[in-house]
């Protein structure tokens, strides 16, 4: 399936993370992995979780898998910058 656009809760803690503390979006409830993982998200740590999580956080409770692709990766990316401006 093909999402055309993303739901605000799952694009808003993606998008508006940026330069952001791990851990760190309001109202969500984090792993204490995540929460202490000491990440600021950027692209290039974004591109690295999304490949897998698992061994970019360890102990994170994310059951996504990652995305095997550097492809995919690219692309989940790029479409999550096409609605950044939307969450500003």
């Amino acid at each position: 399936m093909i999402a055309t656009s993303p739901s605000a809760s799952a694009y808003e803690r993606l998008i508006s993370s940026a330069s952001r503390k791990s851990g760190s979006y309001p109202g969500y409830n984090y792993s204490d992995a995540n929460k202490n993982s000491g990440l600021i998200w950027d692209e290039a740590t974004l591109q690295e979780y999304l490949k897998n999580p698992k061994a970019k956080v360890p102990g994170t409770k994310m059951l996504f898998p990652g995305l095997k692709r550097d492809d995919d990766i690219v692309n989940v990316i790029a479409f999550l910058k096409q609605y950044g401006s939307e969450t500003k």
